[in-house]
Parts: structure tokens; C-alpha cells; sequence
């Protein structure tokens, strides 16, 4: 579950995913671990290049990993015995660099794993900690509410989307397959166009609908509630009828540190744990932050008014811990995996236990952070 909320509480807001994930941060920045140096810290600086710290633990973030940053910079790593070193890539570049295998964890989609395993490497879908909810949205023009009262009504219907090689679409059609047994690809009209357009395709009448890729088309409806209008919510949509969330990203390691480091799997996840309930009490005034707000601002967060949207956003607590890890939920991502084959995955996925890890599923009545036992991690 997320920290200390029930997944029912989850609204519309702005999504972090929206504001960070999918600004596809393309310049890296490295944050040291400051502990107790909050107030007089500035923004990390911007490296030639990713850099190692010999003895840390290299955690290998892209644009969602918010938390890794905040566990770093606020010392919840060290708190929970971890010296971790978090390095901030663009997409593109971290699938290359965790190839190599200098960067041991990372932040990943399951079935992004479950790729990597069938390509074959050895990865594991370690824990929900400091997860994000996946995300795809239908916008429509406010003044056509009355006239599309469900996705379902835009069938034949031209709809914008970012690309047919996006998560976002894989996603959305993946679900529409597994819930409905729709397909998207044939159902819709899809027009694919620089995420930046689509609103405006939408404004001029050239599509019906919009899926949205950049923070300010994302938080259109929030901000400009009279011109546009969620038409559907992939996040809620896909929980409302599996009755678990569906995540973009969450720890994911390499086989060969697990097997190495078991020991310091506890005290990565509870760094995490403490950083995303953190990050869901403070948000409100990460923006005006002088080490924060930067991070914020170079990845779409451009004004106080996208500062708010996203603050309202966490205030529902936003991210998730390590405690929706459990055998339910993985058994949930486990069919969506093996539906999603030909849109997010080429051919039969692996194993369930060859994705997720084992000695972390928390038992009924447990909470977050467990201990792990003495699984070989990659068996």
C-alpha cells in the first residue's frame, strides 16, 4: 500500500509521473548524501558524466527517482546502515549504463524486466518501495463531456497519442485487451504526434481525444478544467477491476548483487520507505526548497501553480511502499505481463518467480521492509 493510506483514497491530481517520469530528464545529476545538511545545501551539480563512489552502493535513477534523491539527501540510507550513491540519467542512457553492470539497483517496470530476462540477463523486481502508479490518460475538450461519457464512446474516433513504442500506449491497449478485450489498435483511430502538439491537435478539433506525455498537457484538466476534461484514468481504471495498482516503476536489482548483498536489501527498501513518506508529507514545500526545487524544476514542475497541482497529488500520498509488495499483487502484475505480449513485451514472458524477488514479499498482516531469507535470488 502507499505510506500509510489506503489505495482508495488515490484522485486525479497531478501525477509525479507526469512532472518527472515523463519529462525524460536527458542530463544526469549526481546527489551526494548530506546528511543533516538540509538547509544549507544548494542543487546538485551537473556532471560531464555519471561518476562512482568506491564502496557506496550504486543506485542508477532516471526522472522518477525522486526518492532515491530524498533518502540520499536526507540521510535515510545512512539512518538504516547503507551507503548508497544515487546517479540521476535520462531513460535512454540508464538502460544502457545499467548494462554494464557497474549500477547494481535501479528503478524499473516489472515487465521491463521481465524483457531484460528474456534478452537474458539476470534482473529481479525487488519491491513496490517508493513505486509510482503507471499512468495514461484520455483528455477530451470539456465542452464534448456530455457527448463521450466513457472511452468506449470514442470508438472510430481519431485520438492523439505520443507513440505507438511508449509505455503510455502499451499500457493503455495492454489494458484495454486484459479488462475489456478491446483492441486499441483497431478500436480507435490513433494518431501518433509530438507529445507537445497534442493539446493542440485536441484545441483544433483534429482529434477527439488526447493522451497526454508532458507535465502541462498532463495537469490540462487541473489547471484549465474549463477547456479539457479526464475522459479515463488508466491508474484507476486498471485498480477498480484487478483491485491492485498497476506500477510504473519500482527497485529493481541485478541477480548477482542480490546473491552478494541480501544483508543490505533491508535497509535499501527502508530508506526508500522513509524517503516516499517524506516526499508525500512534504511536498507541499519541495518547490520553494533550495535544493529540491531545482531538481523539480528541471524536470517540468515550471511554476508555483504546477507546484500546487503536484503537492495536491501527494497529499493523497502519492507513492508507494514496500508494503504492497505481496503475493496478490504480484500474481496481478504476473497477468498483465503475460497480456501485455505484443505491446509491451515480445513473445511468452518468464517465470513469475524469475521477475520478482522472493525473500521480500511481505505476508498477510506484515508490513513494509522485510527481512530477507536466504533465497537465492538467482535461481
Amino acid at each position: 500500500m502507499r505510506s500509510s493510506v489506503s489505495f482508495s483514497a488515490r484522485r486525479l491530481a497531478v501525477s509525479l509521473v507526469a512532472v518527472l517520469a515523463l519529462t525524460a530528464v536527458s542530463v544526469g545529476t549526481v546527489a551526494a548524501a548530506r546528511p543533516g545538511a538540509h538547509q544549507q545545501s544548494e542543487a546538485p551539480a551537473t556532471p560531464a558524466g555519471p561518476t562512482l563512489v568506491p564502496g557506496s552502493v550504486e543506485f542508477l535513477g532516471n526522472a522518477t527517482s525522486l526518492p532515491a534523491l530524498v533518502a540520499d539527501h536526507e540521510g535515510f540510507f545512512e539512518k538504516n546502515g547503507v551507503n548508497v550513491h544515487v546517479t540521476q540519467v535520462g531513460f535512454g542512457e540508464q538502460d544502457s549504463l545499467f548494462a554494464t553492470g557497474n549500477y547494481p539497483i535501479t528503478a524499473q517496470a516489472p515487465w521491463d524486466v521481465a524483457k531484460s530476462i528474456a534478452a537474458g540477463d539476470c534482473l529481479k523486481f525487488v519491491s513496490t518501495t517508493a513505486g509510482i502508479p503507471a499512468l495514461s490518460l484520455l483528455e477530451i475538450r470539456t465542452a464534448d463531456k456530455d457527448k463521450y461519457k466513457s472511452y468506449k464512446d470514442l470508438q472510430g474516433q481519431k485520438i492523439g497519442i505520443p507513440g505507438f513504442g511508449t509505455a503510455t500506449w502499451g499500457a493503455f491497449a495492454t489494458i484495454l485487451k486484459s479488462v475489456d478485450g478491446i483492441d486499441a489498435m483497431t478500436y480507435f483511430d490513433p494518431i501518433e504526434a509530438d507529445s507537445s502538439t497534442l493539446l493542440a491537435l485536441l484545441d483544433q478539433g483534429q482529434i477527439e481525444a488526447a493522451m497526454p506525455f508532458t507535465p502541462v498537457s498532463v495537469i490540462a484538466p487541473q489547471t484549465q478544467p474549463d477547456k479539457y476534461t479526464i475522459l479515463f484514468d488508466m491508474e484507476n481504471y486498471f485498480e477498480q477491476q484487478t483491485g491492485q495498482p498497476l506500477l510504473l516503476v519500482g527497485l529493481t536489482a541485478r541477480c548477482d548483487w542480490l546473491d552478494a548483498n541480501a544483508d543490505k536489501v533491508p535497509g535499501v527498501i527502508a530508506g526508500l520507505d522513509e524517503a516516499a513518506q517524506w516526499i508525500n508529507d512534504n511536498g507541499a514545500t519541495m518547490f520553494a526548497d533550495p535544493y529540491y526545487g531545482p531538481i523539480l524544476q528541471a524536470s517540468g514542475v515550471a511554476d508555483q501553480t504546477g507546484a500546487d497541482a503536484w503537492a495536491q497529488k501527494l497529499a493523497t500520498h502519492y507513492y508507494f511502499d514496500s508494503s504492497a509488495y505481496t503475493q496478490d499483487w504480484i500474481d496481478t502484475q504476473y497477468q498483465f505481463i503475460n497480456d501485455s505480449v505484443g505491446t509491451l513485451i515480445d513473445g511468452a514472458p518468464p517465470a513469475v518467480d524469475q521477475i520478482f524477488y522472493q525473500p521480500t514479499i511481505v505476508q498477510p498482516g506484515g508490513s513494509g521492509s522485510p527481512a530477507p531469507a536466504s533465497a537465492s535470488p538467482g535461481a
